[in-house]
């Protein structure tokens, strides 16, 4: 059993990486060395029961500006890491990977290394056109399968990476599937919205496809349907105005998830989470907004021919539209709205599947497999 875990990311921790730190604490001591930055980290009260190493450094978004910083953020990490002398370090991210492979080699005790995957990287996956992006694919695909050698366990949260990219560097019986299902503390006090009131289609998330969200406020004016949006828009802000402009928009903005979440879900009828199919990646995940749409018992929207549209057709969870197509959008949220037996059977539809997004189980298969090394 590790008696020491550290979790390694370049990033603030968010709610997959809390239930992460919730699970190991179960088998020892859990250190979280993360990367603040923006310079805006709130450390957590001490009754969290880990210890906190924030490093807090500039880190711009461009991948080549940030090169610098990385390396600053890389010495750092390596050396509290070095200190620590953990027994397993689970890391997210091929640049944090490269880190923890340097730290195994340094250390004075063995070291075994949690990867754990929740989204493929263009570099990965996408097609390149230009020389430069080409020779990038080249490098990050070597650094994958060299670095990937090295590592007790491969944690992806859809299937899908498998199929697709970490089958060919990983072999089967290393690989655990994680799906990002909610934890039930985050939704304890949800309430479903009162029956009679006005159909919401909400989405709650970060705004990362942004036409995809104003065709959402398209569709909502449309059918002239109640809308809820929550979440960070990047500058600039293109979404916000059309929400705010909306007389039926309600434009949440920043919220806390573990604090926020079940209120927000129990203001929506509707969850939107159709993304940009022309990104590789939305065609391969597996979205966290499918699994708590599916613990809320509310029907979801996903883009077709995607793998979460594979998920939501089988278990009769939800509809899919083209991504392409404000107009698929208006005729499905017009079909939820108009058709109460539909509606119906959806929502007992996620009411069967609700064991199936449930974190314990999995967490369980997850700590036996920790367990053993």
């Amino acid at each position: 059993m590790a008696e020491k875990t550290a979790i390694l990311i370049g990033y603030l921790p968010n709610p997959r990486i809390y239930k992460r730190i919730a699970l190991e604490k179960r088998l020892g001591e859990v250190h979280l060395v993360c990367w603040d930055r923006a310079h805006n980290m709130h450390l957590p009260p001490r009754e969290d029961g880990y210890t906190l190493h924030c490093i807090h450094l500039d880190g711009p978004s461009d991948p080549l500006r940030r090169l610098i910083p990385y390396a600053r953020f890389s010495r750092r990490a390596e050396q509290i890491l070095l200190q620590i002398q953990p027994d397993v370090i689970h890391v997210q991210g091929l640049d944090m990977l490269r880190i923890a492979c340097r730290v195994k080699k340094r250390s004075r005790k063995p070291v075994e290394i949690l990867y754990e995957i929740p989204d493929l990287h263009g570099l990965q996956v996408e097609p390149q056109h230009s020389l430069l992006r080409r020779l990038a694919q080249r490098y990050v695909r070597a650094e994958d399968r060299r670095l990937c050698r090295q590592i007790r366990l491969l944690i992806v949260t859809s299937e899908k990476f498998v199929q697709r990219y970490y089958g060919r560097l990983v072999p089967a019986e290393k690989i655990f599937f994680f799906p990002n299902v909610p934890d039930p503390e985050a939704f304890r006090d949800y309430r479903k919205k009162p029956a009679g009131t006005p159909m919401t289609v909400g989405f709650i998330g970060i705004l990362t496809y942004k036409q995809q969200m104003k065709d959402l406020v398209y569709a909502a004016r449309r059918c002239d349907m109640e809308l809820l949006i929550a979440g960070l828009e990047n500058e600039p802000t293109e979404v916000e105005p059309l929400c705010r402009a909306y007389p039926k928009g309600t434009w949440v903005g920043r919220y806390d998830f573990a604090r926020d979440a079940a209120a927000l879900y129990g203001r929506c009828d509707v969850i939107h989470c159709v993304y940009d199919t022309r990104v590789e990646n939305v065609k391969v995940l597996l979205p966290n907004k499918l699994y708590e749409a599916v613990w809320c018992e509310l029907p979801i929207l996903v883009a077709k021919d995607t793998y979460a549209a594979e998920i939501v057709e089988e278990w009769g969870v939800g509809l899919t539209v083209d991504s392409q197509d404000p107009e698929d959008l208006v005729r499905a949220l017009q079909r939820l709205r108009d058709d109460r037996d539909l509606y119906d059977s959806l929502v007992s539809n996620c009411r069967k599947h609700r064991q199936d997004v449930e974190l314990e189980r999995y967490d369980r298969r997850l700590e036996e497999i920790l367990r053993a090394l």
